[in-house]
Formats: structure tokens, sequence, C-alpha cells
């Protein structure tokens, strides 16, 4: 067994396709793809048998299952082929559920308002004063419970400006000597 994680797997095989698709000749590229979506299809058939076998024949099912969502290199094999045992709901709710302490720490809490393959929409909600940007976070813990999503929508609600921050809008509807405009005095 190797140690490889899902991102150094899949630099390689960015690589390898990014070689593919170079191949000069048609006829041998398209003999190339195809045999290698023959390959996909056997795989994912085989994990599906394996995953049925596990329901069937184990009475540790969801240890096993959830074994298999902690290793990251399993978790996206499953979720390539479509065989991943939770819905993309079910995945989100729990990538929230484990960044909320996270969030909590920074001022924040996190609520998801809908989940579908078009989007994951979430509401960021700052608590008093924030501890800076949480967005990024967010973002790639759900797309890392959800990859199919096409994309992440973070509604932001009631985050305070950054200390020291002055908004263009101020800046703009601000008048010189006017009280407004202090903090951007000197």
């Amino acid at each position: 067994m190797t140690d490889e994680t899902p991102d150094a797997v899949s630099v390689e095989l960015d690589a390898q396709l990014r070689r593919l698709e170079a191949i000069a000749d048609p006829l041998a590229r398209s003999i190339a793809t195809d045999l290698l979506a023959s390959v996909l299809r056997f795989h994912a058939a085989a994990i599906g048998h394996m995953l049925q076998a596990i329901n069937e024949e184990s009475d540790n099912t969801t240890s096993i299952l959830g074994a298999f969502d902690r290793d990251p290199l399993i978790r996206s094999l499953l979720l390539l082929h479509d065989l991943h045992p939770d819905s993309l709901e079910v995945r989100v709710l729990r990538a929230i559920d484990n960044l909320q302490p996270r969030l909590q720490k920074r001022g924040a809490t996190l609520e998801l308002i809908s989940a579908d393959e078009d989007a994951v929409r979430v509401r960021v909600t700052a608590n008093g004063e924030s501890h800076g940007p949480v967005g990024p976070a967010v973002e790639q813990a759900i797309r890392n419970a959800a990859p199919e999503a096409a994309q992440v929508v973070i509604e932001e609600v009631g985050t305070a400006p950054r200390a020291g921050f002055v908004s263009i809008d101020v800046l703009q509807n601000t008048a010189p000597g006017d009280d407004r405009a202090g903090a951007i005095h000197k």
C-alpha cells in the first residue's frame, strides 16, 4: 500500500491526461481514451459490487463506510464514480458540523440554505466581533465534501469591517471636513 494523497494522485492523473490529449494520431488518441473510459467503468462496477457486499454481509457497515469517508483517497474514488453512500446534502451538512467549532472561535456561525449539484448555498453570520474572513475555509470544506457541486455560494450576514478598513462608499460620500471622514484624516 502507498500513502499517496488525492492531490498527488490528481496531479499525476492531470499530467497523464494532458499527454493523452497531446497524441497527434486521432485513432491512437481515440483508442487510448476509449480504453481509459472502459477501465473507469470496470472500476466503478467493481467498487459498486464491493459496497453492495459490505452492505449485505457486514455487521459493521456504518463503521466501514465511515472509515471510507474519512480516508481522502477512498472518498475521492467513491465520489468520482458517484458511489458515495451519503447524499450531497448529507456530506455538506457533515462538513458544516465539522466547521462550526472553528467558526465559533472566529465569531461566526454557518448554516446550509440549499444543496444540489448546481450550487451549494450557505450563510455565514458574524456574531459580534469577527476575527478575520472565514469564506475561504468554508468554500474549501464544502468543495472537499461535495466536489460535484458546480458552485459554492457564500452569503455573509453581519460581517463587521476589518479594523482600519474604510469602504469606498465612505470615501466617495464624505466631504473634506465632514466628521464621518475623520477616519481618513490624520
